[in-house]
């Protein structure tokens, strides 16, 4: 007998994953079931176990209940006041007062079978709607009608006995029942109050937690903002004047060969420089000190000599008015004072034709003035689509002088030229 070649097994698809499905997803609540379902449910558990414990005593030779009947609709009426509680108060509350006495053939046999009135005037109170002051009298007559012998449908006469206000006996009944539906409506406005201030907290945690995110939107965006603003005038100050030093050693080497030398020697220099300055704002980004040591502090009003310097280096001639006195500003006003005289330098090698330009800071009562001025005409593009001087720097250096609460404007002066000035406040 020869052994015959194995047959291939068909592909069995895949058995597909359900703890997915069985477990709900991390940060996501849980699925629950609608109100009327687990009303229903802790009707029907309440319901056998006192139908269970009324058909365990029953049997047990020891309780002898007059109208074992009574029992048995007292926990039907349980049952529908417990099941539409909260779906149907209204409909629960006004059909257990006046349907559910109507079945006693007999006094009332135990205070438990008070129980439906009460369930049904908390649940209508709990849900608001009926007020309390009818539930309350509602409710406490149609206990005291259990009192009634032969229950009010049938009853002979209406005497006093007959409602059990026997002042010879105990007179006290009415207390009692008042005194029970009266403690049910009042747990049902109480848990109604509580209901509503648990929803106000909700809505109020739900609105904070949106602030909360806008807030922190607004946080990021901010951030990303000032970081964009450092990397744009780091990157534009510094590489602008390398590449317009390269441009000029390059135009002048035919006439004089040891120009791109120096041009190599002095870009290697401003490199250094620029390189320093990002790494600072990456380590910044990072939120630790680079490996390099400490983080580079932050510019200067007396870098703004050796921005002018850099500037002259790249073939624009700056003369440079500081005052010698304390300008009395303050950390963020002086940063944001280096960075817009050096946006404003770089803008006047870039877009201008001139080879010169004035830097001044003068004081205010309460600002202090920085004018950067050029004498103009203004570069013609070289070709479509160039940057303009209302591009990026402008505004970045509008935003770096509202940030600090201060004023800003830029503009062509009256005779062809450019005209920046911030007014930024002092650290008084």
């Amino acid at each position: 007998m020869t052994d015959s070649p194995p047959q291939a097994l068909p592909p069995q698809a895949p058995v597909p994953d359900t703890r997915a499905t069985m477990q709900p997803r991390e940060g996501q609540p849980r699925p629950t079931r609608p109100p009327w379902v687990r009303d229903v449910i802790v009707a029907l558990v309440v319901g056998g176990i006192w139908f269970l414990a009324v058909r365990l005593a029953d049997q047990g030779g020891y309780w002898h209940p007059r109208w074992i009947s009574t029992y048995w609709w007292a926990g039907a009426w349980m049952v529908f006041a417990l099941a539409g509680r909260r779906t149907i108060p209204w409909t629960v509350f006004w059909l257990t007062m006046l349907c559910y006495p109507l079945g006693y053939r007999t006094g009332l046999q135990s205070d438990f079978h008070v129980l439906p009135i009460l369930i049904a005037a908390f649940g209508a109170t709990h849900s608001a709607r009926v007020r309390p002051a009818v539930a309350v009298v509602v409710a406490g007559a149609a206990g005291l009608s259990l009192r009634l012998r032969g229950g009010p449908a049938i009853t002979s006469g209406w005497d006093l006995r007959a409602l059990g206000f026997d002042f010879q006996g105990r007179p006290s009944t009415v207390l009692v029942m008042f005194a029970l539906t009266t403690g049910a409506v009042a747990l049902g406005v109480v848990m109604h109050r509580l209901a509503l201030s648990s929803q106000s907290l909700i809505n109020q945690n739900a609105e904070l937690q949106r602030l909360q995110g806008v807030v922190a939107e607004q946080a990021v965006s901010a951030e990303r903002l000032r970081i964009a603003r450092e990397l744009h005038d780091v990157v534009a100050h510094h590489m602008s004047a390398i590449v317009i030093r390269a441009q000029a050693a390059t135009r002048v080497a035919p006439n004089q060969p040891d120009a791109p030398l120096l041009a190599t020697e002095w870009i290697a220099e401003a490199g250094k420089d620029a390189l320093k300055a990002m790494r600072t704002i990456v380590d910044m980004l990072r939120e630790s000190p680079g490996e390099g040591g400490a983080l580079t502090p932050a510019p200067r009003l007396d870098d703004l000599r050796g921005a002018a310097q850099r500037m002259a280096q790249a073939g624009l001639d700056v003369t440079v008015m500081i005052p010698e006195v304390n300008l009395a500003l303050g950390p963020a006003a002086e940063l944001a004072l280096v960075r817009i005289a050096q946006e404003s330098l770089t803008n006047v090698l870039l877009h201008s034709t001139a080879t010169t330009a004035t830097l001044s800071l003068s004081r205010r009562p309460r600002h202090i003035v920085l004018t950067v001025h050029d004498p103009g005409p203004a570069r013609p593009p070289t070709q479509p689509g160039e940057a303009r001087r209302d591009g990026n720097g402008v505004r970045n250096m509008g935003e770096r002088a509202v940030t600090c609460g201060g004023r800003f404007s830029a503009g062509p002066d009256p005779d062809g030229g450019w005209l920046v000035r911030a007014h930024l406040p002092k650290d008084l």
